[in-house]
């Protein structure tokens, strides 16, 4: 669900992570590293044994690349 913030919004304010499910982790992190996006290191918490890695989008929000 999509909704028009009332107020700006502050990407430095935000206690949100937004998840973007992939089938395969490392595959994703490096297209995203290749297409010249600044990517995280993949990190296996017990969560997500397959890994995850972080990336920030150009306005400052945190976007969280983990697997299905």
């Amino acid at each position: 669900m999509l909704a028009r913030a009332s107020a700006p919004v502050l990407a430095d304010q935000q206690a949100v992570l937004f998840y973007v499910y992939v089938d395969d982790v490392a595959a994703a992190r490096s297209a995203l590293a290749e297409a010249g996006v600044s990517v995280g290191e993949i990190e296996r918490p017990f969560y997500a044994p397959r890994g995850e890695f972080r990336v920030h989008d150009p306005d400052g929000y945190v976007l969280m690349i983990t697997h299905t």
